[in-house]
């Protein structure tokens, strides 16, 4: 049986902006996007911390990040961006859904990404839709299907133009970095065919590392996002704005399982932040203390 779950990137990046769940397709209990589809919000502010973590996945949802804390909205588009959106449309001349004529993502593509239509997606691209165009939180066209694991969206996309390193906004996340929140390391192996920068960081100095710990993901899909990662150069002792680390940020979580996968490619527990403070500090986990310990 199918379970939704639902993950807030303003946990990843605090007060930067949301994003929420796709399906995963590396994960066989994953939420399909008609029942959970992907949300770009503007920025927003604190949400709950992760939930202590387990120290070995759940056996029913490997590859997938466990719930956390404060859903997701949908990408929000008012009235009058839809209404402008429709006459946008007519003045162009034509009865296509996706006229517009000075740039944008009317809502009809965002849902076609979302769910992967394909043949609508080409379609818009077919009749004019400027590919680099961002909705108005600052998201492109591949950062929705991206978010949404859409692979063969995705594909279309970087095939037709798309810029895999483009940045979302002030929060400068790319979709190197939603790959890793979301667990697709398949996507990540997309992107490098298409010059991902894999040592980009965030507005906050983080790395796809530190955002993929601070998710819970099966440890499988742990192991195998940080070993990619580290094999394209991405160093798993680089220190964000703070001077946290990605075990940092995992222990933060109370994420056991990032903290094993992390501490088996050599991560150094003994690194301090600003506040001078190593990951073993940062958690009242228990079992997580005990890892970093040890």
């Amino acid at each position: 049986m199918k379970s939704s779950w639902s993950l807030c990137l303003s946990c990843l990046i605090i007060g930067s902006f949301s994003g929420c769940s796709p399906e995963s397709p590396d994960s066989p209990e994953a939420v399909s996007p008609a029942d959970s589809a992907p949300a770009l919000a503007a920025p927003s502010a604190k949400v709950e911390k992760l939930k202590d973590a387990e120290e070995v996945a759940p056996e029913d949802s490997p590859g997938r990040p466990e719930e956390v804390s404060a859903p997701i909205t949908e990408p929000t588009v008012s009235a009058s961006e839809t209404s402008q959106d429709s006459s946008s449309s007519k003045e162009a001349g034509g009865d296509s859904p996706f006229a517009l004529p000075e740039g944008g993502v009317p809502p009809v593509l965002v849902a076609s990404l979302k769910s992967g239509d394909l043949a609508a997606v080409q379609a818009a691209l077919n009749q004019g839709q400027d590919i680099h165009a961002r909705l108005h939180d600052g998201s492109t066209m591949l950062h929705i299907a991206t978010s949404a694991a859409q692979k063969e969206v995705v594909k279309l996309l970087l095939q037709s133009g798309a810029d895999v390193n483009t940045p979302w906004t002030q929060a400068r996340v790319t979709a190197i970095h939603l790959a890793a929140v979301y667990g697709q390391a398949s996507l990540l192996e997309l992107f490098k065919q298409y010059g991902a920068d894999f040592l980009v960081t965030t507005a906050e100095g983080e790395t796809a590392l530190h955002l993929a710990a601070k998710v819970r993901h099966s440890a499988e899909a742990m192991t195998t996002l940080t070993s990619f990662l580290t094999e394209q150069g991405c160093s798993i002792n680089t220190q964000d704005k703070g001077g946290n680390t990605a075990l940092h940020e995992a222990a933060k979580a109370g994420n056991g399982i990032a903290v094993q996968a992390l501490l088996k490619f050599n991560a150094d527990r003994a690194l301090t932040n600003l506040e001078g403070k190593k990951a073993a500090e940062l958690t009242s986990n228990a079992s997580v203390v005990a890892l970093l310990e040890d």
